[in-house]
């Protein structure tokens, strides 16, 4: 799409390049943290076991937009996806986590704890960042998942 000439070519170009940029941003903290202290490290590789099972999400099909003619191969983005993601997190001394990616909430399963809340609707919102119009988007059973594996730092255990 970013390089035929249709109406959303220039929009799609722009798109490929925030998406690059956003994945060498990512890779390098992976790199600096994966291959920093042993607490980085270990919180790190901590954080990549526990949302491993969520990355088989990205490579679902979407209602209305993928199917015959849509030119979408998910194997092929998973494939290269996978390539990518095993080298940044080798060279970080990690280890790729050998679980499931079930798309954790996937159809069928429990949703997930998402809801849209107004920041008035929790107490430590107000300290929050505030998105565009005043809602924030949240997931309580994974931000606890995420809080268990990195507890409050201390001096002595900074990253």
């Amino acid at each position: 799409m970013a390089a035929g000439d249709g109406a959303f070519a220039p929009l799609a170009a722009k798109a490929v390049k925030e998406v690059a940029y956003h994945r060498d941003h990512a890779e390098q903290w992976v790199l600096r943290l994966g291959d920093g202290t042993e607490e980085s490290h270990r919180r790190t590789q901590a954080g990549l076991d526990a949302l491993w099972r969520f990355t088989g999400e990205m490579f679902q099909p979407v209602e209305g937009l993928d199917g015959p003619g849509s030119g979408v191969d998910r194997e092929e983005l998973r494939t290269t996806w996978l390539t990518a993601v095993t080298g940044t997190v080798e060279r970080a001394t990690l280890t790729l986590p050998t679980g499931p990616q079930s798309g954790g909430w996937a159809a069928g399963k429990p949703g997930p704890a998402h809801r849209a809340v107004r920041p008035h609707d929790r107490r430590d919102a107000a300290s929050a960042p505030q998105p565009p119009g005043g809602v924030m988007v949240t997931d309580t059973r994974l931000e606890a998942e995420l809080r268990d594996l990195a507890p409050s730092p201390t001096p002595s255990s900074r990253c």
